[in-house]
């Protein structure tokens, strides 16, 4: 069974329910285009995208477009979980971590 054919029998049995896209659909979509759903996401080998949440609160401030780089926090939170200067240097060196900038 297809992701929208049991979208489709949910929804005759009064589920709310909708098909689940694959990442080669979505990034595709008129809809998602439309609504401006996709962002991007730097600091790996190439960007990669991603897609925002369809929720939308009227009032707020639309953060679609200021997505944290990668690594943004990194530091912060490994010094928070007691690793020390030469051990967070030596995981970035190997690249295990990414500190980001």
């Amino acid at each position: 069974m297809t992701s929208e054919e049991a979208a489709n029998e949910l929804s005759g049995i009064r589920i709310v329910a909708a098909p689940l896209y694959e990442e080669s659909k979505i990034l595709h979509d008129p809809h998602v285009a439309a609504r401006q759903m996709l962002n991007t996401v730097e600091g790996f080998d190439q960007p990669i995208p991603i897609v925002a949440s369809p929720v939308y609160i009227t009032g707020l401030q639309d953060t679609r477009s200021r997505l944290a780089p990668v690594g943004h926090d990194t530091l912060r939170l490994m010094r928070e979980a007691g690793y020390d200067s030469p051990t967070i240097s030596r995981l970035s060196r190997e690249g295990i971590v990414n500190l980001g900038g």
